[in-house]
């Protein structure tokens, strides 16, 4: 999710004047944030913001909100206490209308767990977004033993489509 901007300011400061940019956070705490920032920096022209969570299929899902908003997501890591759950929207990026017909160049993700939803969701997105720089954050304590079974298949599939992988540890 882009929680509360940080990643979504600066692209959109970066894109300049041609380009927009898209930034999602299903976190109701966190978007109003998000909002404020991009107003408050005078980024709205260029930018979106969405109140929904990025996943492989359009629809509705539980979110669960963490004690510390930054392990918020659609799935418990473990790693802060639920203090609640809201249903909150998700769009696949493939799905997503004002996207359509358009190619990426920085899809950023942090999304403490589901980043294989977002990547199995933007399949066509990517595949006319030659350029495209995905950039994401995961840890391994986010991810079960099937989670991180996703998010290696999808990686594979990606790579196999000619997406290069770079590393970092």
């Amino acid at each position: 999710g882009a929680n509360f901007g940080l990643y979504t300011a600066h692209a959109a400061l970066y894109a300049g004047p041609e380009g927009h940019v898209f930034g999602f956070e299903p976190g109701p705490g966190a978007f109003a944030i998000l909002q404020s920032n991009m107003a408050r920096n005078g980024l709205e022209a260029g930018s979106t913001v969405v109140r929904a969570a990025v996943g492989a299929v359009d629809g509705r899902s539980r979110f669960r909100l963490a004690a510390d908003s930054a392990f918020s997501g659609l799935r418990d890591t473990g790693r802060s206490k639920t203090v609640g759950h809201i249903d909150v929207d998700v769009i696949a990026l493939d799905r997503f209308a004002p996207l359509a017909g358009r190619a990426a160049d920085l899809i950023k993700i942090d999304t403490e767990g589901g980043e294989a939803g977002v990547l199995a969701g933007a399949h066509e997105l990517l595949a006319r977004s030659p350029e495209v720089i995905v950039m994401f954050e995961f840890s391994y304590k986010n991810l079960d033993d099937g989670a991180r079974a996703l998010l290696i298949a999808e990686l594979e599939q990606l790579q196999s489509a000619g997406l290069a992988m770079f590393g970092r540890d």
